[in-house]
Parts: structure tokens; C-alpha cells; sequence
């Protein structure tokens, strides 16, 4: 899953741009729960003026790797969701 991102100039006291894009494998709802999640650690981050980019891409992997671990326990509820945690490491490279 890439996810687009923006540095402003005055980083990191204000808050990066992230957009997640092509979320295939990734229910709607867990994708919008993702992108609000990474957006308040953002907001969060630069509240502190704290550099962020590894802990939004650490949250992400978190992220998806809990809805493996749930689609692994439960296979019969969502299939797709196990392809998401594959695409994750898109985060390092996009």
C-alpha cells in the first residue's frame, strides 16, 4: 500500500501530508482506520516537534499486521485482508 507523503519546509513542527493509495486487499473501513490513525500520529508528532516518518510506517506494519493476525484466526470472515500486510512494505520504497 504506497502512501504518498509530504514534508513541509518547517518540519517537524508541522504536520506531514500523508495519503494512502491503492489499498487493495484492505476493507474500506480499515483503510479509512488506518488513514485517520496515521494522520492523529502525525498531528501528534508534530505537536511535539518529534521526527516521525519511521514510527507513521512502524504504525502502519502495526496496523496491518494486527488484521493479519485476526484474518489468520478467523479465514472465513475476509480473505483479502492478508494481501495488505504484503503491500506494507511499499511504505519503505514509494
Amino acid at each position: 500500500m504506497p502512501c504518498a507523503r509530504r514534508f513541509p519546509a518547517d518540519y517537524p513542527h508541522t504536520e506531514a501530508t500523508l495519503r494512502l493509495r491503492d489499498h487493495q486487499g484492505l476493507a474500506v473501513a480499515d483503510q479509512r482506520a488506518l488513514s485517520k490513525q496515521l494522520h492523529a500520529a502525525a498531528a501528534a508528532f508534530a505537536a511535539d516537534g518529534a521526527v516521525c516518518a519511521f514510527d507513521l510506517v512502524n504504525a502502519c506494519q502495526a496496523f496491518l499486521q494486527e488484521r493479519n493476525t485476526h484474518a489468520s484466526v478467523h479465514p472465513d470472515e475476509d480473505a483479502t485482508v492478508s494481501t495488505a500486510a504484503a503491500d506494507s512494505r511499499s511504505l519503505l520504497y514509494a
